[in-house]
């Protein structure tokens, strides 16, 4: 039975606006909304400054920052198999919608969560608290005239894919990266470390898990360095896989291998 236009929007809403793997979105298509059912992304908080390798170290996001950091990340994303599954195939179409998707985003987790970037501006990160990758009534209802538009007639079908997205994750207490993403200029130089170590180390000093979706498979060996493990894949409908990543608590005495590289888009 084909779900009713106007009840699918209102769910697509909330889900589309998603991750994502990683920019790769650290989290797959960059986030998970939720309201009753559907889900929502999100990120962190940054006590104090971490530095990889030389690169600028990480801090909080302001609203000076939102829009250039859209930009860079619709860059980072440009040619990302998620994003081009939710938001079509024209790449200068898919670029506007994306920079307008990463604009809303940034703003939703400055609320409920945290964006992290660097001082030139060249990535972000967003995550999630934990128990908190849902997403408010009031934040649904924000998104929809965009995704409605953005996403169009791809609506029942992606739809259908986040459903699958929200049943894989997991419901145990974690700090979920829903998106990661490195503009593609400043790629190579550790920006992608400096973005993840910071709420990572609060993991493991709190002995909490992260969770991500990768929507790249040629990115899993760099997440595989910060201590996450594939745990599943998740095939979207008529389109690309997902792979499901869980990161245990790690043990501050353990010396982790952070190279300088980075997902191929974050």
């Amino acid at each position: 039975m084909r779900e009713p236009q106007n009840q699918t929007c209102d769910r697509a809403a909330a889900i589309a606006a998603r991750r994502r793997g990683g920019g790769e979105h650290g989290g797959g298509p960059g986030g998970g909304w939720s309201n009753g059912g559907a889900r929502v992304v999100v990120v962190l908080e940054v006590g104090g400054a971490w530095q990889a390798h030389g690169v600028s170290e990480a801090r909080p996001a302001t609203d000076e920052d939102i829009s250039p950091l859209a930009a860079s990340l619709a860059r980072a994303f440009d040619d990302d198999p998620v994003m081009a599954w939710l938001f079509g195939d024209d790449a200068h179409r898919r670029g506007s919608r994306l920079r307008r998707f990463f604009g809303h985003e940034a703003k939703r987790h400055r609320r409920h969560g945290e964006v992290l970037t660097t001082p030139d501006r060249a990535g972000a990160s967003f995550w999630s608290p934990p128990d908190g990758w849902r997403t408010s009534t009031a934040d649904l209802l924000r998104a929809m005239p965009f995704i409605g538009l953005a996403v169009g007639p791809r609506l029942p079908r992606a739809v259908r894919g986040f459903e699958l997205i929200d049943a894989a994750h997991p419901r145990a207490p974690h700090w979920y990266l829903a998106v990661v993403g490195t503009d593609p200029a400043a790629q190579g130089r550790g920006v992608g470390a400096s973005l993840l170590r910071p709420v990572l180390d609060r993991c493991d000093r709190a002995g909490l898990g992260a969770y991500l979706e990768s929507s790249k498979e040629q990115n899993i060996p760099y997440y595989q360095r910060f201590g996450f493990m594939v745990t599943g894949e998740i095939p979207l409908p008529s389109g690309p896989t997902l792979w499901t990543m869980w990161r245990a608590p790690q043990d501050q005495g353990h010396d982790q291998r952070h190279g300088q590289g980075g997902p191929d888009d974050g």
